[in-house]
């Protein structure tokens, strides 16, 4: 009979119970069953914040760049829907605009949001390209080290073959390649989506339509 007046059968119950009282007990509570996930996340966080100072450090060159006559007449500085800025009128043309060949109404809406905060700043235009960027390598890092668990190799590759070489996007120095980054940053996510234990299919298709609207 147990102290709650239950008949425990041939008393396995209140063993049990013992038992686990003992191991919560005697089990030790080391520091680093509980410092090892926050350093993990501290060194994620340094990783990330590396990654964009990087990447801003080694384009920050473009902010004094200007446009040039190769697609940004067509994408940005004669376009009269970008330059008009972000209207109702403008989102709509974005989503239904043929540009050079392309459908990319996320790459429009950029633009148009650009010309909304810089106007024809062509800088601020580059700068906002190697953002993107940086996004992206951030994206390619969490991707890695969810698939891998290899922190370190994780964060190699990103900082070597993405924000340095650009295997993976145009140079972002150049505005024509807003057709590209956008389109980079959504198939990372996209993927650290799909790696993503909870994320779920509907996450998963969310990442791949974000990815065919970018360009």
């Amino acid at each position: 009979m147990g102290a709650d007046g239950v008949r425990h059968p041939q008393g396995c119950s209140g063993r049990t119970e013992n038992r686990r009282r003992r191991r919560e007990v005697c089990q030790p509570q080391t520091p680093g069953n509980n410092v090892q996930p926050k350093a993990n996340k501290l060194f994620d966080w340094a990783v990330c914040l590396a990654l964009i100072l990087v990447t801003v450090a080694i384009y920050w060159q473009v902010a004094g760049f200007d446009f040039v006559n190769y697609d940004d007449d067509l994408y940005v500085y004669e376009n009269a829907h970008v330059k008009a800025g972000l209207t109702l009128d403008t989102v709509k043309w974005a989503f239904t605009a043929v540009v050079v060949g392309n459908w990319m109404p996320v790459t429009l809406l950029s633009h148009i949001l650009d010309s909304q905060l810089f106007g024809m700043q062509s800088g601020a235009h580059h700068i906002v390209n190697v953002l993107i960027h940086a996004l992206s390598s951030v994206f390619l890092y969490l991707f890695l080290r969810r698939a891998t668990g290899a922190r370190g190799a994780s964060a190699f590759a990103p900082l070597y073959l993405h924000c340095t070489l650009c295997m993976f996007s145009r140079l972002p120095g150049s505005l024509n390649a807003r057709t590209c980054l956008p389109r980079s940053s959504c198939f990372w996510r996209s993927m650290l989506t799909s790696a993503t234990r909870n994320g779920g299919a509907a996450a998963g298709i969310g990442g791949w339509l974000r990815y065919f609207a970018s360009g």
